[in-house]
């Protein structure tokens, strides 16, 4: 029975192993309809008051699971006794089990929770699949309460960003491309909620980086009356897809994850593990794409897509998050640092009037944030008055000048200007009236949309002049590629590209100035790059192209390795068209998430904060502007804290993000220091000011836990060769009690803002203070600094020479 090989806990509920993730998960709650689409029966069980009766003789047998390496956990609770049995399969799937190689059998506690732990390396050789039986062989009433089924593989960080469908569709991490599809919130029987569609649509993934990494993919689904719809071919009913594309953005290839068939199929778990570099040598990308073929007919549910990279092609660092060493160079300074952080982007530009968003951009300045990211001027800031039927036009710039006076004039930004909406009254698709909000469908007479924009661009320079309009970047359209923010095709943006070219070297021409042009503000690396630039070269404006735009948002498990492939695959798109190679990346968006999530008011995006401008430093990105400066202020939430997007919340109280933030630009001049990290997830920025101070900003962001606070230990090794050892070093700690404004509101009791509409001892405890290192020493030429930060923090460290101090 190899009894020895299960470990029983006394009760239900797993905690993962570290280093792995998650690939099945399977929660059955009786008093939950529809148990039966997912379980199958052998001889009499009834379901009832929550719980499942099992009769004597009879057993409850879960779908075929793909058996892959690491830990199966299996857990419960149970009135009686059960006799539980893993059935270990070879050369199953979804619709045969296969030959059945080998049985493990256990009994539960009588009357309890069990859980039993499996480690697949010891399964019988050759299985490669197991399904799970519960039976009632001993006779008595036994009835089961809870059943809990995970695999959990020991090896991998999952890839795409919302694989439970917890945030809103039509975004970044799933994207509508047509069709009807919403989310059923914590509908089914495993974690997280359930996507669902009717009729003919796809909702598509983001394209994520191929390296020839072996990658696992699996997923929950059923479809329920699905019809094909007439002359249509036989097998466009319904399917998951895996989408392969070459560096250009073609589709290359693909793979069916579902089968595709008619009618109704119960709920079943597919996956396909895909071995190092089994797919095309030229696919670069691949994207999860979810469809109901164009003329079918019925309901497809999706739930838990799990998309698990193992073995990356680069050489990832080991694991350990107890324990770390951060090795730095401090005798060997090397360039300036290129403040890349000081960028933030604000979204709406009309949230420049309101009182929180004011308080924000002030503060910012304050630190040394001097790039400001703004949208939706030309509709939102009511810029077009009328359109007369020839194209004339007349504009009223009262508005925009109200908003841009404050940003520009007083507190000084940079502007990076994104170039959208469309002017209701020359839309293709007009709103009920010319007050609709951030219009997203196609002008139609391009001309005139090319000539208004001349119009505000030639306002901007006549009023703030030709030197602060010449440091200011422009973009056109905010992704264009999400079908969120445009209504129109690939083809037609295109042309709305080649017309906003044409506007701008149009006002270079007439005012003899050298503006910046970036790209759109692209949703990821995409291929509607391709169709842009070669429209740039087609028109002969190329070489007007002065910088790249995109957006990169991964989630909290996963962005780092996701950031650096985006990176990478946008410096070889751009290769192919010269000299787009020597133009800047401007990350003009970024975060760890595109929608709310209680972690983005926490330390966890402190840390995030400082990993992920750490890989923009590597990567040589021109500019990193993080999203977003506030939570966005129209929310309906009556709480100061609501898990959204912004440095500060829309009462304008700072999170503990802010303060990486700050701590980063205390780099700005100086020289960067080399950095080794033993292990991951121990990480930092170190640097050396003229006066000889040295500054090393920790991180300890943990991708595998990203809600953890556990203490850890870090030692720093700095080559102290040549310096001072009167010292008296100083840290300051951003972690779970300190600097943390979203700390003291819990323990205030997450009162709502009309309770407690004070702000101010939030943002005082928001306050960095530093206090003296305790442990450090010196081992030759090495000083030797030992922390104890909690994970998911940040820690700066400050060594001042005497003369400074």
């Amino acid at each position: 029975m190899m009894k020895k090989l299960f470990l029983a806990l006394a009760a239900v509920g797993f905690t993962l192993v570290l280093g792995a993730v998650e690939l099945i998960h399977l929660r059955m709650d009786f008093s939950r309809p529809g148990w039966s689409e997912v379980l199958s029966v052998r001889g009499e069980t009834d379901g009832r008051n929550g719980e499942l009766r099992i009769s004597t003789g009879s057993s409850v047998f879960t779908p075929y699971f793909p058996l892959a390496p690491g830990e199966l956990l299996i857990g419960g609770n149970v009135t009686g006794e059960l006799t539980l049995r893993i059935h270990f399969l070879r050369g199953g799937n979804y619709r045969d089990p296969g030959t059945e190689i080998g049985v493990r059998t256990v009994q539960t506690e009588k009357d309890g929770n069990f859980i039993f732990r499996f480690p697949s390396t010891v399964s019988p050789v050759g299985s490669d699949g197991f399904r799970i039986e519960l039976s009632n062989g001993n006779g008595g009433k036994v009835h089961l309460k809870a059943l809990e089924v995970k695999l959990v593989a020991d090896d991998g960080t999952t890839v795409n960003g919302d694989p439970f469908f917890r945030n809103e569709l039509g975004r970044d991490h799933w994207l509508v491309e047509y069709g009807k599809s919403r989310i059923l919130s914590d509908a089914g029987h495993f974690r997280g909620n359930l996507l669902e569609m009717t009729d003919a649509g796809t909702v598509i993934s983001p394209r994520f980086a191929y390296r020839g990494e072996r990658l696992m993919i699996g997923l929950w689904g059923m479809q329920e009356n699905l019809r094909k719809g007439t002359e249509q071919p036989e097998w466009a009913y319904a399917c998951v897809q895996v989408l392969l594309f070459d560096r250009r953005g073609k589709e290359i290839s693909h793979f069916d994850l579902t089968p595709i068939q008619p009618g109704t199929l119960p709920w079943k778990y597919y996956c396909q593990t895909f071995e190092p570099d089994s797919w095309p040598r030229n696919a670069e990308s691949f994207a999860i794409a979810l469809r109901i073929f164009p003329g079918a007919t019925g309901t497809v549910r999706i739930g838990s897509v799990s998309v698990i990279r193992q073995g990356e092609a680069a050489a990832r660092p080991s694991y350990r998050a107890g324990r770390g060493k951060i090795r730095i160079g401090a005798g060997e300074p090397g360039k300036v640092f290129s403040p890349l952080w000081q960028c933030v982007d604000m979204s709406f530009a009309g949230d420049a009037a309101q009182k929180p968003m004011r308080h924000a951009l002030r503060e910012l300045r304050k630190i040394g944030v001097r790039h400001l990211r703004l949208r939706e001027f030309m509709q939102g800031q009511r810029v077009v008055k009328n359109i007369a039927p020839d194209g004339d036009f007349e504009l009223d710039f009262s508005l925009l000048d109200e908003t841009f006076d404050y940003v520009v004039r007083e507190l000084g930004y940079r502007l990076t200007v994104t170039v959208e909406t469309t002017p209701n009254q020359l839309s293709v698709m007009p709103g009920p009236d010319d007050h609709v909000y951030a219009h997203p469908y196609p002008p139609r007479d391009l001309k005139v949309w090319g000539n208004i924009l001349q119009a505000v661009v030639g306002h901007w320079i006549e009023r703030y002049g030709k030197e602060c309009v010449a440091r200011w970047t422009f973009e056109c359209w905010n992704e264009p590629n999400a079908s969120y923010f445009f209504k129109g095709t690939e083809t037609g943006f295109t042309e709305i590209f080649g017309a906003y070219l044409e506007a701008l070297t149009a006002v270079e021409k007439k005012y003899g100035i050298r503006l910046e042009i970036g790209t759109m503000s692209a949703a990821g690396v995409t291929p509607w790059f391709f169709s842009s630039l070669e429209k740039a070269r087609a028109i002969g404006k190329l070489d007007a192209v002065d910088a790249i735009s995109l957006h990169l948002y991964a989630g909290f498990i996963g962005s780092m390795g996701t950031f650096a492939g985006d990176i990478d695959r946008m410096r070889r798109i751009a290769s192919e068209y010269p000299p787009m190679e020597r133009r800047p990346i401007y990350i003009t968006e970024y975060n760890a998430s595109t929608m709310n999530d209680p972690r983005l008011d926490t330390v966890t995006t402190a840390a995030f904060f400082v990993k992920a401008n750490r890989i923009f430093l590597d990567e040589k990105v021109g500019r990193a502007y993080f999203f977003a400066v506030c939570d966005h202020l129209w929310t309906g939430n009556n709480y100061h804290f609501e898990g959204g997007l912004g440095l500060f919340t829309k009462t304008a109280i700072p999170k503990p993000v802010f303060n990486a933030l700050e701590l980063l630009n205390r780099f700005e001049g100086n020289r960067r220091l080399p950095v080794s990290s033993s292990n991951d997830p121990f990480d930092a920025v170190a640097g050396v000011d003229e006066n000889g101070t040295v500054r090393v900003l920790l991180t300890t962001f943990d991708e595998l836990q990203p809600e953890a606070t556990a203490a850890a230990r870090v030692r720093l090794e700095l080559d102290w060769t040549g310096r001072s050892r009167n010292i008296a070093p100083q840290l300051i700690r951003v972690d779970s009690t300190h600097a943390n404004s979203h700390a003291a509101y819990q323990k205030a009791g997450s009162p709502t803002i009309a309770a407690h509409p004070d702000v101010t001892p939030f943002r005082r405890a928001n306050e960095m203070k530093p206090e003296p290192v305790k442990k450090f020493r010196f081992a030759g030429n090495k000083l030797l600094i030992d922390l104890e930060p909690e994970l998911n923090s940040v820690t700066c460290v400050e060594i001042a020479p005497p003369e400074s101090r």
